[in-house]
């Protein structure tokens, strides 16, 4: 009986996040209703209240799905060799999109980006605390090149895999390393 309720338990919850994730790709968490949420996927209100206690709630639940799957991707890639980094993150991020629900992948990669903090919260906070490991503690002003390095390369990821569908990974990383190159031409990391 556990188990089946369980089971319940699961596939309700993720047929909300999933339904949330929809609704998140054109309104804000805010102009969500939980009226809305019941009447597109089916479920009763009190139903949604088993599980959540607002919208919030659903949206640190898809966060938190998100960023799992991003950690799990992420966790062996070693920060302090930039060029073979960037190749790691650009395989890394293809992967997530594939592994992730189409509904959260749309979500992740749309102009909402109650997500995509968190997720760039995470990735900078994790390539900080690598290099600070493997290297020496950073400064302030190295840390702010360390997110605007990891923000870029998302974002750059992002804009191309948007205008260029059906282009290789291999293209953006010759892409990406060329930049970073120049870039290295000009920042020396001690």
């Amino acid at each position: 009986m556990k188990n089946t309720l369980d089971k319940r338990v699961i596939k309700t919850r993720h047929l909300i996040k999933t339904t949330v994730a929809k609704m998140l790709k054109k309104q804000n968490p805010d102009d969500i209703s939980i009226t809305d949420i019941s009447r597109q996927s089916l479920i009763q209100r009190a139903t949604f209240y088993n599980h959540y206690a607002n919208v919030y709630e659903v949206v640190y639940d898809i966060c938190g799905d998100i960023t799992k799957l991003v950690d799990e991707q992420f966790c062996d890639i070693d920060f302090s060799h930039v060029k073979q980094s960037v190749k790691d993150i650009i395989y890394g991020f293809s992967a997530v999109r594939r592994r992730l629900e189409p509904e959260y992948m749309d979500f992740l990669f749309s102009e909402n980006a109650a997500v995509t903090v968190q997720i760039r919260k995470w990735f900078t906070s994790s390539t900080i605390a690598k290099l600070e490991k493997s290297q020496r503690p950073l400064d302030k002003f190295e840390k702010y090149a360390v997110a605007m390095y990891v923000n870029g390369l998302f974002d750059a990821y992002i804009t191309w895999r948007n205008e260029s569908p059906s282009k290789s990974g291999e293209e953006f990383i010759a892409y990406a390393v060329k930049v970073i190159d120049n870039a290295c031409d000009f920042i020396s990391i001690r």
